[in-house]
């Protein structure tokens, strides 16, 4: 795997200071999930199931998704419940 290119990483630190690597994971994430949401689509899968399934290996995702759900008396498919936020 390439390092990060050292301006981009300066700019990083100078930009989140001691969050610069946080920062990077999630950026890195988001570019991760948006390639397979892409290549599904591409594939022929529902757009809504594309973005189900990339999200559901994303595991900061389900983790902040399911605390907003915890409440909830009956459980729904993540694909439902982008269905009905969206």
């Amino acid at each position: 795997m390439a390092a990060v290119p050292d301006p981009l990483y300066e700019e990083l630190v100078a930009e989140f200071g001691d969050d610069a690597p946080a920062v990077a994971e999630r950026a890195l994430r988001s570019e991760i999930t948006r390639h397979r949401i892409s290549v599904a689509i591409k594939r022929g899968v529902d757009p809504a199931k594309a973005v189900a399934d990339a999200l559901a290996l994303d595991p900061v995702f389900l983790a902040d998704t399911d605390a907003l759900t915890a409440e909830r008396s009956e459980p729904s498919s993540l694909e439902d419940r982008l269905r009905r936020w969206g």
